[in-house]
């Protein structure tokens, strides 16, 4: 009898640790797929424009056409 208690509580346990891994798993995949949609085009472009690689008109030159491709 005591041992079907012992068993039972440890499933319980289980049971919550598994349920808490699934929330935090949950939350986690929501966040980073939110951080995973940034326009990494657009990201490489300021960071050439930032090392110089690129003037100020192509750089606003890009930039639109991205943003054009961006609305289709």
């Amino acid at each position: 009898m005591v041992v079907w208690m012992i068993i039972m509580m440890l499933l319980m346990l289980l049971v919550a640790v598994l349920v808490i891994f699934g929330a935090v798993s949950l939350v986690h995949s929501v966040f980073w797929r939110a951080d995973t949609n940034r326009d990494h085009a657009h990201d490489s472009l300021r960071e050439r424009f930032a090392r110089g690689e690129i003037d100020e008109t192509e750089y606003r030159e890009r930039r639109r056409v991205l943003g054009s491709e961006r609305d289709q």
